[in-house]
């Protein structure tokens, strides 16, 4: 998790936590223990880029597509799996890594409008 804080989007504070010893390590009845812990919490910087349970910054642009399978059905839908290169652009400045190319391999859907993403079909 410290990389996410190095990136900003966490930050983390100590705090106790209770616990309980189990009964088998030890001769007497159940007791509570206090342990430290770290407590993790998105930072404000963060919370503008916070949607439904995922952080998402940036723009995702196709640099190369490098194969794809030629396009077959599947279930009544026309499918193919493409690996492509991408980049990912206008990240906020709180997210301190730069942008590099990566690879990424993802099945689309051939629907009215178009090939598109699996996940949004």
């Amino acid at each position: 998790m410290k990389e996410y804080e190095n990136t900003g989007l966490l930050k983390s504070k100590t705090t106790k936590i209770e616990t309980q010893a189990s009964k088998f390590f030890i001769k007497e009845k159940s007791r509570k223990e206090y342990k430290d812990a770290l407590v993790y919490d998105i930072t404000d910087a963060a919370k503008a880029f916070y949607k439904n349970g995922r952080v998402c910054v940036g723009k995702v642009k196709v640099a190369e597509i490098i194969n794809f399978t030629v396009p077959s059905e599947l279930m009544g839908q026309e499918v193919s799996t493409v690996k492509y290169k991408y980049t990912i652009s206008d990240l906020p400045v709180w997210l301190k890594k730069a942008p590099e190319q990566k690879v990424k391999k993802d099945v689309l859907i051939l629907s009215g409008k178009g090939w598109i993403h699996s996940k949004l079909f």
